[in-house]
């Protein structure tokens, strides 16, 4: 009923309501379809489900925590959480029982020195499960959440890095004013407010001096991308907006990413002279497809469409958590346009890390195959069916996927 709304109407005060109101409808759908896929999960995994789905974009629109479901489900993850906290205390209790003396645990101290050596490697997700584990131990620990903060930044995980953040800056507010100026960065606001307080020698602080010095946005009409393109012919800026708008929808459909979570800056130039000067300014370097890892942003090598549309995947592939190696590995050249053979089924590709597939020609080109159907919205929203259902019902997943067609 809602997109049967008359077109000729679109400018009106009624078309913007119903417009919310069918996002709102869109994200209730998604939020139900989360809650479908929550049977059969348990332990750990179900509590960090529920919190993915709790604390998403889509359940924020449709204020799915203040629904009946909503409610029954925080409370079944304070519960979750309560039992997860009674177990470790029980744990600690028995400490040297007769069932096996456990291991005695390092002292704080060394353990939050450990994180930050990982960190400074990026090593990320063992960084992040040492300063989770110490966070366990104590929820108020400044250096963790710190740790957290920078971690989910290092990785681009929106959602981890803008609630460690927050919560850094209510814990150790001079401490985290960088994070924070970053935050806003990525969010589209200003961050010279807080970058004006931060440690001249913090690391982060020259990369994002680097960021501003840009200036202001060519293009930010869009949820996801923002365009910086100074110097750069108007036809040409239009065109690679063009490019990575469709590419990041397409990409975050397909891999299960929130609007927020696929955010991403693309800065292009008008030459490889200006190109240059940035990477010595900002102290930056960006891997082969133009990803600036722990910016949020990409800077392509080239401004063709196939260049663009690759860069935009492989930031947001490196995002997804919950998605398989194949898909991660193949989407990006999928997106460019390039063209798979058969060489491997989907079920062999499903066994396969990322890394493994990439150095496999054969499997390589059998996952561009499927991943090819991220180029249409149905195919891309195909792959985010299977990205959901997978975990829970693997074969039923396979089989609707390659089901849909190319």
């Amino acid at each position: 009923v809602l997109a049967r709304f008359p077109a000729e109407l679109g400018d009106t005060t009624a078309a913007a309501r119903v417009a919310e109101a069918r996002a709102r409808y869109e994200a209730r759908a998604r939020c139900e379809e989360a809650l479908r896929a929550l049977r059969g999960s348990s332990g750990a995994a179900r509590v960090q489900a529920i919190d993915r789905l709790l604390d998403s974009a889509d359940a924020r629109r449709c204020a799915f925590s203040a629904t009946p479901r909503g409610r029954r489900l925080a409370a079944e993850r304070r519960r979750l959480r309560a039992e997860a906290a009674a177990r470790r205390v029980r744990a600690e209790a028995l400490g040297n029982g007769a069932r096996g003396r456990a291991k005695p645990k390092a002292p704080v101290a060394k353990r939050l020195a450990a994180a930050q050596r990982l960190e400074a490697q990026r090593r990320y997700e063992r960084a992040d499960a040492l300063y989770r584990e110490l966070l366990a131990e104590d929820p108020y620990s400044a250096d963790a959440v710190l740790g957290r903060a920078r971690v989910a930044l290092g990785r681009e995980r929106f959602l981890v890095f803008r609630r460690e953040t927050q919560r850094a800056m209510r814990l150790a507010p001079r401490r985290a004013t960088v994070l924070r100026a970053w935050l806003a960065w990525v969010e589209g606001e200003d961050p010279v407010p807080f970058l004006r307080q931060a440690t001249p020698t913090e690391p982060r602080r020259r990369a994002l001096r680097a960021l501003l010095a840009l200036g202001p946005p060519s293009r930010r009409d869009d949820d996801r991308v923002r365009l910086y393109a100074r110097g750069l012919a108007p036809a040409a800026a239009t065109a690679a907006w063009t490019e990575a708008t469709r590419a990041a929808a397409l990409a975050s459909r397909a891999l299960g990413l929130s609007a927020a979570a696929s955010r991403v800056a693309l800065l292009l130039f008008a030459d490889p002279k200006a190109r240059q000067a940035f990477w010595r300014r900002s102290g930056l370097r960006p891997t082969a497809a133009g990803v600036l890892r722990g910016t949020f942003a990409v800077a392509p090598p080239r401004a063709d469409g196939a260049t663009i549309r690759r860069a935009v995947g492989s930031a947001l592939a490196g995002r997804a958590d919950r998605a398989p190696g194949w898909l991660v590995a193949a989407l990006p050249a999928a997106l460019a346009g390039e063209t798979g053979r058969s060489g491997a089924s989907l079920a062999d590709l499903e066994r396969r890390s990322a890394r493994q597939v990439l150095q496999s020609k054969v499997l390589l080109e059998a996952a561009v195959g499927f991943a090819a159907r991220v180029r249409t919205e149905q195919g891309a929203a195909a792959l985010g069916r299977y990205v959901l259902r997978r975990g829970r019902r693997p074969a039923e997943a396979r089989r609707k996927l390659l089901s849909s067609g190319e």
